[in-house]
């Protein structure tokens, strides 16, 4: 499987964190991708878009399907990213509401990226992000930071903090768990599975 990863959190103690996961699911010839968005003003619970059933891109990493359209740019390689997206999502009131039979069951809503990812002085994972998500008729302005990670990289460590919310992804057998925890006072998303 290959990947690519965006997470991030606007600055300040509160305010919209989520991520986004795109991965080509080689020995099935699919796609996967996932944008999870929690904090988003006026929208309690989880924004899921989730769909394990696209075709794989035809060019760059573009993807379409009903009532999807996402895409990730590589601007300037471990340097500068994009990613878009249009699609419509549901809210899920708690993480367990993932686990319905039949898949995610909640309120229908649209939900848009258009956020850049730029690395920091630091280095490889860790980078600033700016730009806007969409929900509904809504336009929210992100300015926080982002941890972005591809194919050429393992999946975020587990991270030791205090959680704050946890979402639920369902993968397979066992489901992915994600952990927006708070870290030496900084928020940060924790993997609590792994991904199949």
């Amino acid at each position: 499987m290959r990947r690519w990863e965006l997470d991030f959190v606007s600055d300040g103690a509160g305010g919209i964190a989520g991520f986004v996961r795109l991965a080509l699911v080689d020995r099935e010839r699919i796609a996967w991708y996932w944008t999870y968005l929690v904090g988003v003003p006026d929208v309690d619970g989880i924004l899921v878009v989730r769909d394990h059933d696209v075709l794989p891109p035809r060019q760059g990493l573009e993807i379409r399907a009903d009532g999807l359209w996402a895409e990730l740019v590589c601007e300037t390689r471990d340097e500068h990213w994009t990613f878009g997206l249009e699609s419509f999502g549901v809210r899920l009131d708690a993480p367990a509401d993932a686990l319905r039979p039949g898949g995610e069951i909640g309120e229908r809503m649209a939900v848009g990226l258009d956020l850049e990812w730029e690395v920091s002085a630091s280095g490889l994972p860790a980078g600033s992000v700016h730009g806007d998500v969409l929900v509904g008729r809504a336009r929210h302005e992100i300015d926080g930071h982002g941890w972005f990670y591809d194919d050429r990289a393992p999946d975020p460590e587990p991270l030791t903090g205090v959680g704050m919310t946890t979402v639920i992804v369902p993968t397979g057998a066992a489901p992915a768990e994600r952990t927006l925890a708070l870290v030496d006072g900084e928020r940060r998303w924790s993997w609590s599975g792994e991904p199949e």
